[in-house]
């Protein structure tokens, strides 16, 4: 309690921009930070919306999360940490020139959701897809895909 005093949020890991987001919410529920430039956000397609289209920005989760629709709007790093992205309904569109590199833990795609890459997804995490995945894109790295997968386009494990 800071009754008379203040309260001390740096370095919190609920994503709260001031004290009275914590008081009023009771943890702000901002569950992605870009670390490129320490904003923190609701939702996913916030995150990827707001970064920056000139670079590459990396986005934390900061907790477990369910997204629906996203559209990879710039290319981003999703750093998951210890926790799981679900993609729950919906699609996870990666449209043509735009990169999603998805790094360590879980990214779930639900049976009524669907990931569309039309240009490069880098997995170096795991991946768990709960239905039939039709690659049209480039599809690299080192990590671990859960599901059945049809390539339509290119796939070069490694990097």
């Amino acid at each position: 309690s800071a009754i008379g005093g203040s309260i001390d949020i740096s370095n919190n890991l609920m994503g709260c921009n001031s004290a009275m987001d914590i008081l009023n919410t009771g943890g702000c529920n901002k569950i992605f930070k870009n670390l490129t430039t320490d904003s923190t956000y609701t939702t996913l397609q916030e995150a990827i919306d707001d970064a920056n289209n000139m670079i590459t920005d990396t986005i934390e989760l900061l907790n477990f999360a369910t997204q629906t629709n996203v559209t990879i709007t710039n290319s981003v790093l999703i750093k998951a940490g210890n926790y799981t992205l679900t993609i729950i309904s919906g699609n996870l569109f990666i449209p043509s020139g735009k990169t999603l590199s998805w790094l360590e833990n879980n990214l779930i795609v639900s049976t009524n959701a669907s990931i569309v890459n039309e240009s490069t997804l880098i997995n170096k995490g795991t991946i768990i897809y709960n239905d039939t995945f039709t690659n049209t894109g480039l599809y690299k790295g080192t990590g671990i895909f859960q599901g059945n997968f049809v390539n339509n386009g290119i796939i070069n494990p490694g990097n």
